[in-house]
């Protein structure tokens, strides 16, 4: 997966791990964005007043669709993917994004399985 930047990636990661409440990979992605640079201010509008982030739309919208992808993936409308493409994401950009978000709700379920406990 190489289509997106660390920031966008880790955004991913720790939203999908919010959503899915492991907070061994809260924990982790938070460090992981802090150490490129990313503020505990800007996390927090990420998380909860994306419209004000300094993604762009195509990266908000993208971020939005993979919340609700993990959250409630059989809602998911023809309207969300048609504003998907009017961002300009490309089918490959849509699939990486949602691989991302697969990825890391099966690494939160792993390790909530195993009570891996925050070691850092």
């Amino acid at each position: 997966m190489q289509g997106f930047d660390r920031k966008n990636k880790g955004s991913y990661c720790l939203l999908v791990s919010k959503d899915n409440s492991c907070a061994y990979c809260v924990a982790a992605h938070t460090v992981a964005l802090k150490s490129i640079g990313v503020t505990e201010k800007e996390i927090n509008i990420i998380e909860s007043e994306i419209d004000k982030s300094t993604f762009t739309e195509k990266e908000r919208v993208l971020i939005t669709f993979v919340r609700k992808a993990n959250k409630d993936p059989n809602r998911i409308t023809d309207k969300e993917y048609e504003s998907l493409k009017k961002t300009g994401a490309s089918d490959s950009e849509i699939v990486e994004a949602l691989g991302v978000m697969e990825l890391f709700t099966a690494f939160n379920k792993f390790l909530d399985s195993l009570n891996v406990e925050i070691d850092f």
